[in-house]
């Protein structure tokens, strides 16, 4: 039975809790793990960040209050829902050239300390924080099965409170998979006592293209030969097109590159790689009324 911190919640296996703990509470959600019960740590038959933010808060939360006070913040299970911090996400930009999302979040009342949402209409190829990096220090990461965000500060820190909206993440995709691209729900947002807040969606959805654009391909309608590649590759389009009007490159990063594409012969072309080093890159063709997104890799 888990009756104490170093057992209940030490994912990590050293008998303590620590930070090892957190990063290790981060593969479990991120690779989608069963719930077990010593990991659970508000029972509520999930592992999620806000498990990971209880171990934070165990770590960091038993100072003496004022007053001279004392309570055991790893006393476990603790599932508390503050009904007075309101905190939303919304999408505040798509850059359709670059493909990512920016999505921002809204919290007036409480600082937070972790989150977890879901996004549809997009394939995830990374993400990164925009929060400040000094101020907010945060492990954030995506779960390619379930197309989750997951991010947690793995210090004693959280984001601040702001009137205003504040941005949150950079949600950079590989491929479009729906007519529209949205936060579709949200697991937790965690305050800084380790408290699920009562949360809300605001503009949470954008068209998945532009008006400009008509339709999209399918994955199966781009493809590059050979993927890996080594110097050059060779892209096919399954409708022909003699008019395309850009073949863009970007990194993981978002960097657009610019790469030597020739055309061959109907629906082949040829592109020329010896200028980017090794790394996974998104490849996006458009023209009139065609739209297309791929992935691919150089050696």
């Amino acid at each position: 039975m888990c009756n104490g911190p170093g057992v209940y919640g030490d994912a990590y296996s050293d008998g303590t809790l620590d930070v090892g703990d957190i990063d290790t509470y981060m593969d479990i959600i991120q690779s989608n793990m069963p719930s077990t019960l010593c990991y659970d740590l508000n029972a509520d038959g999930d592992i999620s960040t806000i498990d990971a933010a209880l171990v934070n808060w165990c770590m960091h939360g038993n100072n003496a209050h004022p007053g001279g006070s004392y309570h055991n913040h790893c006393n476990f299970p603790r599932n508390i829902v503050n009904p007075n911090d309101l905190v939303g996400l919304s999408i505040s930009n798509v850059n359709y050239t670059d493909n990512y999302v920016d999505v921002d979040i809204q919290n007036v009342t409480a600082k937070i300390k972790a989150y977890q949402f879901t996004m549809s209409g997009i394939t995830i190829s990374s993400v990164v924080s925009l929060a400040d990096p000094v101020n907010f220090p945060v492990d954030v990461r995506f779960i390619p099965s379930t197309n989750e965000i997951i991010g947690i500060s793995v210090q004693d820190s959280a984001l601040e409170r702001s009137n205003s909206s504040q941005a949150l993440v950079r949600i950079y995709y590989s491929a479009v998979t729906d007519t529209s691209i949205c936060i579709s729900s949200i697991q937790d947002l965690v305050n800084q006592d380790a408290e699920q807040t009562t949360f809300n969606l605001n503009n949470n959805c954008r068209p998945a293209l532009n008006t400009g654009i008509s339709s999209i391909f399918k994955p199966a309608d781009l493809a590059i030969i050979p993927n890996p590649a080594n110097d050059k590759a060779f892209l096919h389009l399954s409708t022909a097109d003699k008019n395309i009007k850009e073949v863009i490159v970007s990194d993981a990063s978002g960097r657009t590159i610019a790469i030597p594409v020739q055309s061959l012969r109907e629906n082949w072309y040829e592109m020329n790689l010896s200028e980017l080093s090794g790394g996974v890159y998104i490849l996006t063709v458009r023209s009139e009324g065609i739209y297309g997104v791929t992935r691919f890799v150089k050696l």
